[in-house]
């Protein structure tokens, strides 16, 4: 794998203190599921961006790498569903993170980057604070 840069560092509280644990480890395990597909695509840079919108959490993963056609895209987060066999990987990836994102009544949406490659967008809902 190629030594990645990222670019710029936002942190933005997304759980309230106290918030279950489950949902950390979810939120951790979709967020990695999202970044190990971009390092796997990126030729030397991955972008991520956060914000809180109202009662959301945004975050955007974009990478450099070749990028995927309009039919390629409505095609991800198929289970098991590959879109190079030349590669290692088993499929699951993306539909895991479609579907931690479904359980956690959030969006998931895959497009082309501005520039070059793919930008996933996940809009997760704030848990109140208790």
């Amino acid at each position: 794998m190629a030594n990645l840069g990222i670019a710029g560092s936002h942190r933005t509280t997304i759980l309230p203190e106290g918030g279950r644990d489950f949902l950390r480890r979810r939120l951790m395990e979709l967020v990695g599921v999202i970044l190990e597909n971009a390092g796997r695509w990126a030729k030397s840079e991955i972008r991520i961006t956060s914000s809180r919108i109202e009662d959301q959490a945004r975050f955007v993963v974009c990478d450099d790498g070749p990028g995927l056609t309009d039919e390629q895209i409505a095609l991800l987060g198929q289970r098991g569903r590959r879109l190079d066999e030349t590669r290692s990987g088993s499929g699951f990836g993306l539909a895991i993170a479609r579907e931690i994102t479904r359980l956690n009544a959030g969006t998931i949406t895959w497009r082309r980057g501005a520039d070059a490659g793919l930008e996933v967008e996940v809009r997760l809902p704030v848990p109140a604070a208790s």
